[in-house]
């Protein structure tokens, strides 16, 4: 029988113990249902909790799956499961794709100054700049 790829259902773990591996994943949730794939993210959630993600063949695997490993726990951690919630491709690109209003002549560019700077892991610095208005 042959699955197409919209059929998929894919879960959202958080709280994965540091020593587990995404085997380890595979295999507790594939005793609820047919496991497509499974990944745990190298980074932490912004609770510092790692986590990943259980894809299955079926939906209806996925939220038996979810409603039985909510909340389980393994090696001192309670896992918390979710389907996985997805963003389009094209609205994510947009998230990240400057726009520019007008182009700044050279001008303007005295009167721009710098208000703050932030470092993001992924995306290195990023600045925010304001018109001093003089």
């Amino acid at each position: 029988m042959e699955r197409k790829e919209g059929e998929t259902a894919t879960l959202f773990v958080q709280n994965i113990p540091p020593s587990y591996h995404w085997r380890g994943l595979r295999q507790l949730f594939g005793r609820h249902g047919d496991v497509v794939s499974s990944f745990i993210a190298r980074k932490y959630d912004k609770e510092g909790k790692r986590f990943g993600f259980v894809s299955f063949s079926n939906r209806i695997d996925a939220d038996r799956a979810a409603i039985r490993l909510n909340g389980l726990w393994i090696l001192g951690y309670r896992l918390t499961v979710n389907v996985a919630r997805y963003r389009n491709k094209s609205q994510t690109r947009k998230l990240y794709t400057p726009s520019y209003s007008k182009v700044v002549s050279s001008a303007e560019q005295e009167k721009i100054s710098i208000s703050g700077a932030s470092m993001d892991e992924d995306d290195g610095v990023g600045l925010f700049f304001e018109s001093s208005g003089r």
